[in-house]
This record gives C-alpha cells, structure tokens and sequence, in this order.
C-alpha cells in the first residue's frame, strides 16, 4: 500500500466512482481529494462512493459543508451525487447534519 491517503477507482459495471481514505486528512488533502474523484466522476458520468471508515477527518465538517463555494470542480459537476460510508460513532451527528442540509 502506498503513502497516498487515499485511492480512486472507476467501477464502470456499477458506474461508481470508489474513493477510498483512510488515515489523517487535512482540510487541503481532502480538497484534493474532492477535486480527483470528482473530475473522475464528470469523465466517467457515475456518481462516487466515498469511504472514510478508515479515516480520520482533522477538520470541523462544517468546513466540507463551505467547500462548494471555494472550489471550482463543484461548478461543473453539480450533477454528481456522493454517497459517504462511515462507521457507527464516525461524527455521526455531524454527518447526519451535514445530508439534512445538502438535500
């Protein structure tokens, strides 16, 4: 397994994009990884499936809430649908927030 902290895979059978994090992750890397796996996305025309049971986010989630408006991917792939996997205890309330207000 590499450093990286996270991998990207096209799933073209099921037409999902698998985005797999796992250990620490910044405010910047998961720019990062937001811009990658959503450019995928748009390329591919499938939506993401993002799993961070491994990960540990090192930022508030109301900062993921504020990330369309600071990046420029999310203008043009506004069609595109995320679906994140975490486990029991995971800041499931702040997740569980965070679908509240993007629906």
């Amino acid at each position: 397994m590499s450093n990286n902290p996270y991998e990207i895979n096209v799933d073209q059978e099921q037409c999902i994009v698998r985005l797999i994090v796992r250990g620490e992750v910044s405010k910047d890397i998961g720019k990062e990884i937001i811009t990658k796996a959503r450019r995928k996305a748009a390329e591919t025309q499938c939506n993401i499936l993002c799993d961070v049971r491994q990960a540990k986010v090192k930022t508030i989630l109301i900062d993921w809430y504020y990330l369309p408006r600071e990046l420029e991917i999310y203008q043009s792939t506004r069609a595109v649908k995320t679906a994140i996997l975490i486990t029991s205890g995971q800041q499931e309330e702040e997740y569980q927030f965070f679908e509240t207000v993007t629906h």
